[in-house]
């Protein structure tokens, strides 16, 4: 019993670190359609893959930390509903009590628009933080810097 749950985390954990070194292999895509001319879907994945080939690492932990600055926002988002769980812990009967429906439904609603506020911090943040990681590895794959410097 303990080997089969010991075997089943360790699969989850390959598995969460695959999906993430995709991720990172594949995050710069949309940074490519808007930067890049002549470039279609299909080709910025190709070239997203391209430009992370040996700095996956780099990148994974590039998004790390900006996720960890990133967290606390959603956090405070979820706060309402971490607020109102305990009161129907601690009801007898949700069904009896209309007022806690009510107070569970403005919760959901607080939520809602906290999560929204956050999305319009975050979203700008996180294009920031890939267009200047498209930028890095731009320039230390392709020489980038030196051509802008050139072509000026």
């Amino acid at each position: 019993m303990m080997l089969s749950s010991v075997l089943v985390v360790g699969v989850q954990l390959v598995l969460f670190a695959a999906q993430t070194w995709v991720q990172a292999r594949f995050c710069l895509y949309d940074v490519i359609i808007a930067v890049e001319t002549e470039t279609d879907a299909t080709s910025s994945i190709t070239r997203s893959w391209e430009l992370t080939q040996g700095s996956a690492l780099r990148v994974l932990l590039v998004l790390l930390v900006a996720y960890l600055v990133m967290a606390p926002l959603f956090v405070l988002a979820l706060l309402p509903f971490l607020f109102t769980i305990p009161f129907f812990a601690a009801a007898p009967s949700e069904a009896t009590d209309p007022a806690l429906a009510i107070a569970l439904l403005l919760a959901f609603l607080i939520f809602a628009v906290l999560m929204m506020l956050a999305a319009v911090i975050t979203v700008p943040f996180w294009q920031s933080i890939k267009a200047v990681l498209y930028y890095d590895l731009r320039s230390r794959r392709e020489g980038l810097d030196i051509q802008l410097q050139q072509s000026h």
